[in-house]
């Protein structure tokens, strides 16, 4: 007797098509699992990445960067490929599940090349991204407490700065008028008989007298030509003669350059972010009054500020500019006082009498007055450098030098009140670094980075434009079961306000 034989071709056709889906589902399975898979491990390599930020640069300065040398001579793009290349590498070998009894691969997945399509550079863009971290840094430190005061300081010390250009001139024109006056009344002095002892026994010969100069102006304006250091610096052997060679660092040499800014980043711009960078760099870097063990160049605020081969030439400049804003405020303080006014015109009457050219009176009055607030200025820097504080306008009280010591000022310079209100050396600082053109400013942070990672261990060649923050790549993957892949991202250090 025969059956009928329909179920079993039903079901033969039937399984063909559901081994088909089955087979289809599973395939669609694996290579969405190596798209998440490849997804994690880029994720996973390029966080790796991220996580080799230099250590010398965090702890001494707050920065996050990778140093694409890795200790070696020189950085390259190539070593920073190689570790993505190795991180996405370990992790697509899911090494120790082939322990595992029965265990298989169904992904079989294996990186081809990697290669970085862009970077962000610390020096790029006359190194913004440098001074977008320590803006930031500053920020969550400090606040914006500060930034009043500094920018009141600011415009009041740039007044007395373009003043002291003015005064200058004024008391060069002074002194010039003042001699030849004296040279013009020397000239008209009537001769005088005077009988001297020759060869030929004695002669009388006519001569004229000569007008004594004793203005103590002219003792003090030979100061001028000292070196200034030596006049407000109290022991000149603890100086720091320290020395750099420039073409070693940032703004001597040419650089390596990468994309410049990252997009959708906000970077500091206007005088409030300035002041913070400035905090952010009296923070971190050392000065004559805080000299710290770590810094090559002893004096390196003085070196952004001045860019100066040497620690010397940097505070020399610092200094030069502290004395003629004081003498400029020393000496507008001096036409206000009636009392020290009244003093200058005494000596200045005597001084003209006993020249016996009365009409030189104004000119002796002034060229002492300027005079006066030169030595008072010395001993205001004198204190400065000392850690204490002058007020920017004297008054009375705060007025130190006499005007009977003028001829021998340098013997009564005297320690100032460490207590007295007024600013600090580290305020004109800060106002001589808002002074400065920005882009040196930050230029030559980046070089004092360099001068102090380079004495950590295994830092000899430490070099910033070899730092990146940011970086975009493109990944190849292969799969053993004959699929390609690729895979483009980008990762940076992003620090939100």
């Amino acid at each position: 007797m025969m059956k009928k034989g329909y179920l079993t071709v039903y079901l033969s056709l039937s399984l063909g098509i559901i081994l088909s889906l089955i087979l289809a589902l599973t395939e669609w399975a694996r290579i969405n699992a190596m798209r998440m898979q490849i997804e994690c491990t880029a994720d996973t390599a390029a966080t790796s990445v991220l996580a080799e930020y230099h250590r010398q640069l965090l702890e001494q300065y707050e920065l996050f960067y990778v140093d694409t040398s890795y200790g070696d001579a020189a950085p390259a793009y190539s070593n920073t490929e190689a570790h993505l290349r190795d991180y996405m590498e370990y992790n697509f070998s899911l090494k120790g599940l082939d322990t595992i009894r029965n265990y298989r691969d169904m992904l079989k997945l294996s990186v081809g090349k990697v290669a970085l399509l862009s970077v962000s550079v610390a020096t790029d863009e006359n190194g913004i991204g440098i001074k977008r971290q320590a803006v930031l840094y500053e920020k969550d430190r400090i606040g914006l407490s500060l930034a009043d005061e500094i920018m009141r300081n600011l415009q009041e010390i740039t007044e007395y700065e373009t003043e002291s250009g003015r005064l200058q001139e004024q008391r060069k024109e002074i002194e010039e008028e003042l001699n030849e006056l004296i040279d013009q009344a020397q000239e008209n002095m009537p001769s005088e008989t005077q009988t001297v002892e020759t060869e030929n026994g004695l002669e009388e010969i006519e001569v004229k007298p000569q007008i004594t100069r004793d203005n103590p102006a002219d003792i003090v304006n030979a100061t001028r030509g000292f070196s200034v250091l030596k006049l407000v610096v109290k022991d000149m052997d603890k100086l720091s003669r320290q020395k750099i060679t420039p073409s070693n660092y940032v703004t001597g040499r040419t650089l390596h350059t990468g994309t410049g800014k990252q997009e959708g980043v906000d970077y500091p711009q206007g005088l409030i972010d300035n002041i913070l960078f400035h905090e952010y760099i009296l923070d971190k870097c050392s000065r004559y009054t805080d000299v710290l063990d770590k810094s090559l160049l002893k004096y390196q605020t003085e070196y952004i500020i001045g860019g100066k081969d040497n620690d010397e030439e940097n505070l020399k400049s610092i200094v030069y500019r502290l004395l003629l804003i004081r003498e400029a405020a020393n000496a507008i303080y001096l036409l206000s006082d009636s009392a020290k006014m009244a003093e200058i015109e005494t000596v200045s009457s005597i001084l003209s009498l006993v020249c016996m050219v009365p009409e030189i009176e104004p000119l002796v009055r002034y060229s002492i007055l300027f005079a006066w607030a030169y030595v008072e200025s010395v001993q205001d820097v004198r204190n400065l450098l000392d850690k204490k504080r002058v007020p920017l306008m004297k008054n009375e009280s705060t007025w130190n030098t006499k005007l009977f010591h003028m001829t021998e000022y340098q013997k009564y310079l005297a320690d100032g009140d460490s207590e007295g209100e007024g600013m600090s050396y580290e305020d004109y600082l800060r106002v001589f670094l808002c002074m400065t053109d920005e882009t040196k400013v930050t230029m030559r942070l980046a070089d004092v980075m360099e001068m102090d990672i380079r004495r950590t261990a295994g830092n000899e060649n430490f070099r910033l434009d070899g730092c990146i923050e940011s970086f975009e790549f493109i990944a190849y993957i292969n799969s053993g079961y004959g699929y390609d892949f690729n895979i483009q991202r980008n990762y940076s250090y992003i620090f939100h306000d």
